[in-house]
């Protein structure tokens, strides 16, 4: 009984990091937002933490840097064009943990 909770969690656990892994992967397409998507994605991607949370499932470092870059101030990063905005790196596949944020 055991083995099969956890096979359930490790397979929970990766259509949760593929989930986390495509939803990085749809936001690094957007290239503006205003400050009302800015409000929205915010409360998108907070909602995949709390659901990432009630399953128990870790999340990506993408999510966590994602999150943190939109609750900055606006004037912290307008004007200074990408020099200190984190790039992410694209990905080879998304089996491998997350990236991790290069150059700040």
């Amino acid at each position: 009984n055991q083995d099969v909770e956890g096979d359930a969690f490790a397979w929970l656990t990766c259509v949760c990091q593929s989930t986390m892994f495509t939803v990085v992967e749809m936001i690094l397409k957007i290239h503006k937002l205003t400050g009302a998507g800015c409000k929205q994605l915010a409360a998108d991607v907070g909602y995949i933490s709390n659901v990432m949370g009630a399953l128990e499932v870790p999340l990506s470092r993408d999510i966590t840097d994602i999150s943190t870059l939109l609750s900055l101030p606006v004037q912290s990063i307008e004007g200074n064009e990408t020099q200190n905005i984190p790039k992410i790196p694209p990905r080879k596949d998304h089996v491998n943990e997350t990236t991790e944020l290069i150059s700040f």
